[in-house]
């Protein structure tokens, strides 16, 4: 909450909340609000729609990603918001 980044980007299985959980709880609080997300999944697991856009989160990336697929969705995201 000190901190508030443009972007955030978060693995789905985490220890205490998943990163579904945490993307809603930052949606939730209009402090937070505005950071858009990326989260990271295993292989061939899928969010549903109204849960990726009730949360924030822009992109889904599968492991193993390379870090050029990864910095490539880090400027998309950051590009979209330039835009918007």
């Amino acid at each position: 909450q000190k901190h508030r980044p443009d972007l955030l980007i978060t693995d789905y299985h985490m220890p205490g909340l998943s990163g579904l959980e945490l993307c809603q709880k930052l949606k939730q609080d209009v402090s937070t609000a505005h950071i858009r997300a990326i989260m990271l999944t295993a292989r061939g697991y899928h969010l549903e729609p109204h849960d990726t856009e009730k949360s924030g989160i822009l992109r889904m990336i599968s492991k193993p990603f390379s870090p050029r697929h990864l910095l490539t969705a880090v400027n998309e995201v950051l590009e979209e918001k330039l835009a918007a």
